[in-house]
C-alpha cells in the first residue's frame, strides 16, 4: 500500500509539473524589454536634479523626455506617462494592433502613470537599493524566479518588488510600486 501511495504521489506531482505553463521566448523577450525600459527611466529619475522637480511636472516631463528619448506626457492629475510613440492628437483615436501592443508593453509595464508627487520617493528608493543597476538587477532576479515558478507578470513584479524593497520605508516602497503600476495594460495586451 505504501508503495502505491508513493507511486501515485510521484505521478501526480509529475503531472502537475507538466501542466504548468512554460514561458515562451516571446514572453522572455517582452520581460527583458520591460526591464531595459525600467533601467532607462529609473536611470533618468536617479539623475534628475531636485531643482527640476521643484519647477513642476511639465519641466520634469520635459527633462525626462530629453534624457530618455521617450515621449513623456502629464495628465490633469499630474501623472507622468512614458511612451515610445508620440501621443495621439486631440480628437483622434489611436488603434493599437497586437504587434503595437507587444512593442509598447515594456513602457506600459514600466509605468502606467507615475504620480509626479512620487518622483523624489522613487529617487530615494533607487538610492536605498544601491543605484539603478543594482536595483533593477535585484528586482529582475526576483521577478525571473517568480515567473519561472508559474506566476503571472503582475504577480511576479509585485512579489519581486516586495522582496527587493524589504526594509524600505512604507512610503518609499509605495512609490516604487506605483512606478511599476501594472493595471489594465497587461490584461488588454495578453
Amino acid at each position: 500500500m505504501g508503495f502505491l501511495v508513493f507511486l501515485f504521489s510521484s505521478l501526480t506531482t509529475g503531472l502537475a509539473l507538466a501542466e504548468e505553463p512554460a514561458i515562451t521566448e516571446e514572453e522572455v523577450a517582452i520581460d527583458n524589454e520591460m526591464f531595459e525600459q525600467t533601467e532607462l527611466i529609473l536611470g533618468a529619475i536617479e539623475k534628475i536634479p531636485n531643482g527640476i522637480v521643484k519647477q513642476g511636472p511639465q519641466k520634469t516631463a520635459q527633462w525626462l523626455e530629453n534624457k530618455t528619448g521617450l515621449y513623456v506626457t502629464v495628465d490633469s492629475e499630474e501623472n507622468l506617462f512614458f511612451s515610445e510613440t508620440a501621443p495621439p492628437e486631440e480628437g483622434t483615436i489611436q488603434a493599437l494592433s497586437v504587434s503595437g501592443c507587444v512593442a509598447a508593453v515594456g513602457i506600459a509595464l514600466v509605468s502606467n502613470g507615475l504620480p509626479f508627487s512620487k518622483i523624489l520617493k522613487v529617487k530615494d528608493a533607487i538610492k536605498a537599493l544601491g543605484g539603478v543597476t543594482k536595483a533593477v538587477s535585484k528586482i529582475k532576479s526576483y521577478y525571473d524566479k517568480y515567473r519561472y515558478n508559474g506566476f503571472s507578470r503582475s504577480d511576479s513584479i509585485r512579489k519581486a518588488l516586495n522582496s527587493a524593497s524589504d526594509g524600505l520605508a512604507a512610503s518609499t516602497k509605495s512609490a516604487l510600486l506605483d512606478f511599476f503600476n501594472l493595471t489594465n495594460v497587461v490584461a488588454n495586451c495578453f
